[in-house]
């Protein structure tokens, strides 16, 4: 489960980029 856990984690933070980038471009 840790491992899972740790996955989704980095897809949060890797979502969060792609959010500020976007965010920042408008």
């Amino acid at each position: 489960t840790k491992v899972v856990f740790s996955v989704e984690a980095r897809g949060d933070e890797e979502k969060r980029k792609v959010l500020q980038a976007v965010t920042s471009l408008l």
